[in-house]
C-alpha cells in the first residue's frame, strides 16, 4: 500500500543555486538544506545531477492560498524567471508558470472556484496546504497508464482529451490524498524530459518482489533493504521507499 506521500527529484548541476532560488524567490516553505514541504503531503528535494536519477528538467503544480496575491510577492523579486504570465485557462484554473536556474517548470495555482474562499484569500500563508502535482510529459501515453495504473495499482481519478495534442491522466497517490502523478501527452513536445519521483510503501519489500516478478524489466535499481527503483515507459524514475 503507498502512503499519502510524494516527493519530487530535481537534479542539478548546481544544486545550492537551485535550490536558492525555491527559498529566496519563490519563498517555499523549507523542511530540509534542499528540500521543500509543498502542498498536504508533497515535497520536492534538490540534489546533484546523478545516474541514479532521471536527467530532468521535470515540471510540478503548487496550489495558492490566493494566486494573485503569491504572483505579486514573487513578480516583487528580483530574479524571478516567468515562463507564463499570469492569466485565465480553459480549464477553470489562474495560474502562472515559472522556470527555475535548471529548467524545471513550476505552476503555481487556483482553480477559479478557490478565489471565492475567503478563508484561503486571508491566510497569512502563500501556498496551500492542498494539491501537489508532479506533471511527466510522456510521448506513450497508454503505455505510462498501464505502468501507473496496473502495475503500481495508483488510482486514474481524472482523464481528458483535449484534442489529439492535448490529452493525460491525473492519478493518485493514496485513497484521499491531495498528492497525483499526471502523464501528460502534448503537442508540440514539451521540451521537459523524464523526471524521478518518490513513493512510500508499507511494505517495501513485499512490493518489490510482485513488481520483478510481473515486470523484471522495469526495475532500474534493485531492492536494497530500503528502497528501489523503476523506470516508466518513457523514462521516468520512480523510486519506492520503505515507509
Amino acid at each position: 500500500m503507498y502512503l499519502d506521500y510524494l516527493k519530487g527529484i530535481l537534479p542539478c548541476r548546481n544544486p545550492e543555486e537551485t535550490a536558492a532560488y525555491y527559498e529566496e524567490i519563490l519563498l517555499f516553505p523549507k523542511e530540509g538544506a534542499r528540500a521543500f514541504a509543498l502542498g498536504r503531503s508533497g515535497h520536492m528535494e534538490v540534489v546533484e545531477s546523478s545516474p541514479v536519477y532521471a536527467a530532468g528538467p521535470t515540471a510540478f503544480w503548487v496550489e495558492a492560498n490566493h494566486v494573485d496575491h503569491v504572483y505579486e510577492t514573487l513578480h516583487a523579486q528580483s530574479g524571478l524567471h516567468l515562463l507564463v504570465d499570469l492569466q485565465n485557462t480553459y480549464y477553470g484554473s489562474r495560474e502562472f508558470q515559472v522556470t527555475d536556474p535548471a529548467g524545471n517548470i513550476t505552476c503555481i495555482i487556483n482553480y477559479c472556484n478557490d478565489l471565492k474562499d475567503t478563508a484561503r484569500c486571508a491566510c497569512t500563508e502563500l501556498y496551500a496546504k492542498e494539491e501537489f502535482r508532479i506533471v511527466l510529459y510522456v510521448k506513450n501515453l497508454s503505455a505510462c497508464y498501464r505502468f501507473y495504473t496496473e502495475l503500481l495499482g495508483l488510482k486514474d481519478v481524472y482523464h481528458w482529451e483535449e484534442n489529439r495534442g492535448d490529452r493525460g491522466f491525473k492519478y493518485e497517490i493514496a485513497p484521499g490524498s491531495k498528492c497525483y502523478i499526471e502523464t501528460l501527452f502534448r503537442e508540440p513536445l514539451s521540451v521537459q524530459k523524464q523526471g524521478t519521483i518518490v513513493l512510500k510503501n508499507t511494505n517495501t519489500k513485499s512490493e518489490y518482489d510482485r513488481i520483478a516478478s510481473l515486470a523484471p524489466d522495469a526495475v532500474v535499481f534493485v531492492f536494497d533493504g530500503f528502497h528501489f527503483t523503476l523506470q516508466d515507459p518513457d523514462g521516468n524514475y520512480v523510486i519506492i521507499e520503505k515507509g
